[in-house]
């Protein structure tokens, strides 16, 4: 038993065929071995922040726009939770919590230009924050 294995197949091939009746029965049983098909990553419903009911039909051609620069998965994951406000020359991405942002600030820069330019749109400024941040601003003033 100490040393290593050299055939891994044939040890998997063993163990399927003591392992198949049991399956088989289970099977019968109604048991799935099938995973989900769509997983939401971290196990957690996204966390909709207020700002969403800011954005128009702007912003949804800027998240389609940006769908199309990081691909469908990744704009799910990083920018539907996030409100994307265009205002006067200024492209503001408000993010759900901090960590959010930062990766959106860190990663996705570029992605950013380029959904804005695919649009024929330009920004003097671009601002990713987070919701908790706008909220203290607005309570300090």
């Amino acid at each position: 038993r100490g040393h290593r294995r050299s055939d891994w197949a044939a040890l998997w091939a063993a163990r399927v065929q003591d392992r198949h009746p049991d399956v088989m029965r289970a099977v019968k049983a109604g048991v799935s071995f099938i995973a989900p098909r769509e997983s939401s990553g971290m196990g957690r419903p996204q966390r909709i922040i207020p700002d969403k009911k800011n954005e128009d039909d702007q912003s949804a051609r800027l998240h389609l726009a940006l769908a199309e620069a990081v691909g469908e998965a990744v704009a799910r994951q990083w920018f539907a939770p996030c409100a994307v406000i265009m205002a006067d020359d200024a492209l503001t991405v408000i993010a759900p919590t901090p960590f959010h942002a930062d990766h959106v600030r860190q990663n996705f820069a570029s992605a950013i230009t380029t959904a804005l330019e695919r649009l024929g749109w330009s920004a003097d400024r671009i601002t990713v924050t987070h919701s908790a941040s706008i909220a203290k601003r607005e309570t300090a003033k």
